[in-house]
């Protein structure tokens, strides 16, 4: 064997074991697939709509939520593979609280599961949506949203809103600084996790709908928020110091080559004299 087939060989070998199984990891589902090819379109948008959402970008598929085997059509919505399927309307809460544990514990407080249990309150997909879930901001406590219930107006749901806005505004603020210093390789991964603990945290508080409670757990993530500033600010100084160093390093650079330059002109000066004076011993 000669050595251009052993390096085709070691490249066919390389895509088997490296290339391929990504390929594999990442091909869609037998849910996804069945959904599309019977061309319903209740079936495709719920596809669509999976697509689009914050649970497809955190990796989340349907068999998370829904059981069965997602690798066998024939096994897909078997029961004994975990299938569960659609929920109850009155049971969507345990249904998603599977996941959020913490919210469902305070739904299940609320004013909100009391409605419920009486067969005319809001589930979680009342307010998020059932497949096209979107990252949950203060946004989605609005008017439109919270005040055109036959349950109540907008007045406590803006009271509440009010209560964590400012929270959420830090929140924010310091999860816009995070780029930057991800860019320039400085580890940020124990920031986010406490900034996305200190989120879930307070976004739990306003399923119980407690103004007290969620006003108390603004103060304390506000705290907490402080702390994870001064952690920030030490990762920026890092960055500034970075950026210091690289600076200092490229002038040095280009002084050094500035000189080097100016060497190479004097030096090249220096042997046309020498060769003049040659010349004219010569």
């Amino acid at each position: 064997m000669n050595k251009t087939i052993k390096y085709f060989v070691l490249f066919i070998g390389i895509l088997n074991f490296v290339l391929l199984p990504k390929a594999y990891a990442e091909e869609e589902i037998v849910c996804i697939d069945c959904h599309l090819s019977l061309e319903i379109p209740l079936y495709t948008k719920i596809v669509e709509d999976w697509k689009g959402s914050i649970h497809k970008e955190m990796g989340i598929k349907c068999n998370d939520c829904h059981g069965g085997d997602p690798n066998d059509y024939f096994m897909a919505m078997d029961e004994s593979t975990g299938y569960v399927g659609k929920p109850e309307t009155k049971d969507i809460p345990k249904f998603c609280g599977k996941c959020h544990v913490g919210i469902y514990e305070n739904f299940r407080s609320s004013a909100h599961q009391k409605a419920l249990n009486e067969g005319k309150g809001p589930t979680c997909v009342t307010c998020h949506n059932n497949h096209a879930v979107k990252k949950v901001t203060s946004n989605l406590i609005s008017e439109e949203n919270c005040g055109t219930s036959e349950c109540h107006d907008y007045e406590r749901p803006q009271k509440i809103k009010q209560a964590f806005s400012s929270a959420e505004f830090e929140i924010q603020r310091i999860q816009d600084a995070l780029p930057p210093l991800d860019k320039d390789h400085i580890k940020t991964k124990d920031v986010k996790e406490r900034l996305f603990s200190a989120q879930q945290s307070l976004h739990s508080m306003t399923h119980e709908l407690a103004l007290d409670k969620i006003r108390d757990k603004t103060t304390e993530t506000m705290g907490e928020l402080t702390e994870i500033q001064k952690d920030v600010d030490s990762l920026v100084e890092k960055f500034d110091q970075r950026r210091l160093i690289g600076f200092f390093v490229l002038v040095f650079l280009v002084a050094g080559l500035g000189i080097l330059l100016r060497y190479r002109v004097i030096l090249r000066e220096y042997r046309k004299k020498e060769e003049k004076k040659k010349g004219k011993k010569s």
